[in-house]
């Protein structure tokens, strides 16, 4: 029998690699005449070019320097393919809320900035097709610092520049795009974690905002700003970014990108399942475990984790997760949740993630596949 092991990353504790090594252990440790075939996945958000640079082997690792969500200088790693003219990021490299202590957040101010700036540097090199995937961010700008980065200008009502940030676009008056010539053969993909809109009740600020705001953050004010900056972008520059699918990825950012000559939203669960051939191998497969961080409400608008699973249903594939920590009911794509906080402490959890995920697969794991021959 055929195991497609298929976990994403659990978020600042293993990798989507790590993980798939643990359960292929776990099985075999439980049973020794299964057959496992380890496809790690990604959805555009975090662990996304640690799966491409596994599974694509034209694109090679580079480093470079990046700005942070507060115009801070760092190091970043991208994919890069020269032969092709293609480059990927994931945007979290960049303005990551993993990167970010409590302490740290502020989303008020955090821009999306650093992005735009990549874009515009991978450009001028010559590069033409882009991939940006998108998730796990800490801003909430709509991605108007990409657009300022990528010299766009956002204006008040003085005729001065925006300063950082969503709460700045309460005082927006005007947009000016940029005076260039437009390159026809620029391709911009933006890979999207989510299917949530911009603005609105299931937008960026409503669904995710409280995750990475500060205890000073005002998250009204903040879609205010949002809502003012899609109106001002709807009149000035003709593109309608409040209410479309997808917008509300990265906090907006794919809604800012989106604004880009040549540029495209699409979902990036669905770009990764169809890069590593997901379907084919799952075909072939009599049970499909995948895994993630923490599985609730939000997986459900286009993380990799359900988009897998949801395919699995479809070929009649019976699939289990394993998470670190579940909130809400399960998903009937699933046939079983396994969550490590069922059996251990958040502290212990985070402390000693490798042995507490091998503890609960080897308890947890077992009625599923040690009938299995």
């Amino acid at each position: 029998m055929n195991i497609l092991i298929a976990p994403q990353s659990f978020k600042g504790t293993l990798s989507a690699i790590e993980v798939a090594e643990m359960i292929t252990a776990a099985v075999h440790t439980l049973n020794p005449n299964l057959q496992c075939l380890e496809l790690p996945i990604a959805d555009g958000g975090d662990g996304s070019l640690q799966v491409l640079l596994r599974t694509q082997k034209k694109y090679w690792l580079r480093t470079g320097e990046g700005i942070n969500p507060f115009l801070e200088h760092r190091n970043i790693n991208w994919a890069e393919n020269t032969e092709e003219k293609k480059a990927f990021l994931e945007s979290a490299s960049i303005i990551g809320l993993a990167q970010l202590n409590e302490e740290q957040k502020n989303l008020s101010s955090g821009t999306s900035y650093g992005v735009g700036k990549w874009i515009k540097d991978r450009i001028e090199e010559g590069l033409t097709r882009l991939s940006i995937g998108l998730g796990g961010s800490a801003t909430n700008d709509g991605g108007a610092g990409a657009l300022q980065a990528l010299s766009y200008q956002l204006l008040d009502f003085q005729g001065k520049p925006l300063g950082p940030g969503p709460i700045e676009l309460l005082h927006l008056k005007e947009i000016k795009p940029p005076v260039m010539i437009e390159k026809e053969d620029i391709e911009i993909t933006i890979l999207c974690d989510v299917q949530n809109p911009l603005i609105g009740n299931e937008g960026a600020t409503r669904i995710y905002g409280e995750q990475k705001a500060s205890k000073n953050d005002d998250l009204k004010k903040i879609e205010e700003g949002l809502e003012i900056f899609a109106e001002i972008v709807a009149r000035d520059l003709g593109k309608k970014i409040d209410t479309f699918p997808m917008g509300g990825a990265a906090g907006g950012l794919a809604a800012g990108l989106s604004i880009l000559p040549g540029s495209k939203c699409i979902a990036g669960a669905q770009y990764f399942l169809e890069e590593l051939e997901f379907r084919k191998y799952l075909k072939n497969s009599d049970l499909l475990i995948v895994g993630e961080g923490q599985i609730d409400k939000q997986s459900n608008y286009g993380k990799g984790t359900v988009a897998a699973a949801q395919l699995a249903q479809e070929l009649g594939v019976p699939c289990i997760a394993v998470v670190g920590q579940k909130k809400g009911e399960n998903n009937p794509c699933f046939q079983e949740v396994l969550a490590v906080r069922d059996l251990f402490s958040f502290q212990e959890s985070m402390k000693k993630p490798k042995h507490c995920l091998l503890d609960l697969l080897l308890k947890k794991l077992a009625p599923f596949i040690s009938v299995i021959k």
